[in-house]
């Protein structure tokens, strides 16, 4: 039997996950504001659930923390392709960010979890740089989805739309991106996984 990679809500032989990152399409990686609505289904309602009740912020950051860089935050595993070229330079500095947090309550794919969330599919104004993302899971750990369920981030580089994928385990955090594309996946409403991005409302 092959080895199998096994967090609630996904299940992967080893091999399998191991290829997929390097194996999908470029083109769920070119995923462009112009052609994002006609991709997501109108259909698709109903996929997340608001689930913050207080008022969370990301203080003010200059851009240059990178998720590769913040070992002491992501303590267990940091995805390599945090160390590629594309993934590993710095962001443009962000105020002081008002931040929302949701669960995912119904089975679906990381663009029907995005798109769900703002009625015009505006998924720039829902993005986080590297550095909000790592300060975020340093000063709201509380906040993210534990016993290995995960806790997802949207990011862009560029014209590049990518999800982070935080794991929270009792000894500490691990990180893995996505392609926002990536069909492959279905991630289980079931496992109310977290969804945190800019406040949209």
């Amino acid at each position: 039997m092959p080895r199998r990679l096994r967090l609630r809500g996904i299940s992967l032989s080893i091999a399998y996950y191991n290829n997929l990152c390097y194996n999908i399409d470029k083109k769920c990686s070119q995923i462009k504001l112009n052609n994002f609505k006609s991709m997501l289904k109108k259909e698709e309602t109903g996929i997340t659930k608001f689930l913050s009740k207080e008022e969370i912020f990301i203080d003010y950051c200059d851009g240059t923390k990178k998720i590769s860089d913040s070992k002491e935050i992501f303590d267990l595993c940091i995805d390599p392709h945090f160390n590629q070229e594309e993934m590993n330079q710095k962001s443009h500095p962000t105020k002081k960010t008002k931040i929302n947090v949701s669960e995912v309550v119904k089975n679906a794919t990381l663009i029907q979890i995005f798109g769900s969330l703002d009625k015009n599919h505006d998924i720039d104004k829902l993005c986080l740089t590297q550095h909000q993302i790592s300060f975020f899971c340093r000063d709201h750990k509380y906040l993210l989805r534990g016993d290995t369920y995960g806790t997802l981030f949207l990011n862009k580089k560029g014209v590049h739309y990518y999800v982070f994928h935080v794991i929270l385990l009792a000894g500490g955090l691990s990180i893995y991106r996505h392609h926002l594309g990536d069909s492959t996946i279905k991630w289980k409403g079931a496992c109310l996984h977290r969804v945190v991005t800019r406040c949209w409302l």
